[in-house]
């Protein structure tokens, strides 16, 4: 039996964290982390979901976790160039 996901909207504001933007929606049973850089109008292609049944407060835990891996493996490859941010 094929499987339908609905995608519904959220009207909570956005969760800001380390200059970028977590928008957590409904997917399924479970919930979406779109995670935005800076600036950026498009999500992160690794956002987080989880189309089981689940906290909100774990995607979000996921989407920082996500965020912090970013940031550091930038600031490594900028570390690596000699550059700055």
């Amino acid at each position: 039996m094929p499987m339908c996901l609905t995608f519904q909207p959220n009207d909570e504001a956005a969760v800001q964290y380390r200059h970028y933007r977590i928008e957590v929606s409904r997917v399924g049973k479970g919930w979406r982390a779109s995670i935005f850089m800076p600036n950026a109008t498009r999500p992160l292609a690794n956002s987080p979901s989880n189309l089981e049944k689940s906290d909100k407060k774990e995607i979000v835990s996921e989407a920082k976790r996500v965020i912090d891996t970013h940031l550091s493996r930038h600031q490594a490859k900028t570390s690596k160039r000699g550059g700055s941010i």
